[in-house]
């Protein structure tokens, strides 16, 4: 989570034991490297409870763009998550 609260590209907000954490997503064309230029201006919103023994829980998140709107399973920000903490 450091890497998130230290990292420009990340809004990161703490207020008691909830977490809130807001990013743009990659295009579609930058994480494929494709042509497809249709895919852009994501954001992505995620919402974190520290529970008593500081461990994190997923409460919710989601993508939204222009015309689109996911709401992400619990694994999957989870995995993003692991993936962060190992890589940084």
């Amino acid at each position: 989570m450091k890497f998130l609260e230290n990292n420009p590209a990340y809004l990161y907000k703490e207020e008691n034991d909830i977490i809130e954490i807001y990013f743009n997503t990659p295009s579609l064309q930058e994480a494929s490297e494709s042509d497809d230029a249709s895919d852009s201006n994501r954001s992505m919103h995620i919402i974190l409870r520290k529970n008593k023994n500081d461990e994190i829980e997923v409460i919710e998140a989601e993508i939204e763009g222009i015309n689109y709107h996911k709401k992400m399973s619990n694994d999957e920000i989870e995995w993003w998550l692991n993936t962060i903490d190992v890589m940084y």
